[in-house]
């Protein structure tokens, strides 16, 4: 009965995971129309999308290893550490697309 209820909730998860995207295109277009003053909106959304998986795929290996272990699932990061994350991370992401690595 709990292993059901976790593989309905680990289907949901990952529907929500395929479902936060960014639309790169649309956010360049955009930009472009706006003299590139739409870019830091573009970046913050991306930034807030990356945050928001992170999350969502910390759920998911929690949920699987729940379902595989049986042990309990780790806690959820709070807000400092999501965003802390969630900054460095996309920092990252953003200095390997410039320097192309």
């Amino acid at each position: 009965m709990e292993t059901k209820r976790l593989e309905r909730k680990l289907n949901t998860e990952y529907r929500k995971l395929d479902n936060l995207k960014v639309n790169h295109i649309l956010h360049l277009l955009i930009s472009l129309f706006t003299g590139g003053l739409w870019i830091i909106a573009w970046i913050l959304i991306t930034m807030s999308v990356n945050s928001q998986r992170e999350e969502l795929e910390l759920e998911i290996n929690n949920i699987e290893q729940h379902i595989d272990t049986g042990e309990k699932p780790k806690r959820k990061l709070d807000i400092g550490e999501r965003i802390g994350r969630s900054a460095v991370n996309s920092t990252i992401n953003i200095y390997k697309k410039i320097t192309n690595k």
